[in-house]
């Protein structure tokens, strides 16, 4: 992850909300939740960026 900080500005990843360890994790990590959505399968995700 810190690789990730270095090299980009910013990033956004997706996430399933069901996922608490993984949302943790990123929250941890400085992420923030910025959109609530429906993955392809109906599943719950969180779109979630980190930036400098």
């Amino acid at each position: 992850m810190n690789a990730i900080k270095r090299k980009y500005d910013s990033f956004t990843l997706e996430v399933y909300a069901e996922n608490q360890v993984a949302v943790s994790f990123y929250n941890k990590q400085g992420l923030k939740i910025v959109r609530k959505q429906s993955g392809e399968m109906g599943n719950k995700e969180y779109l979630m960026q980190w930036g400098k």
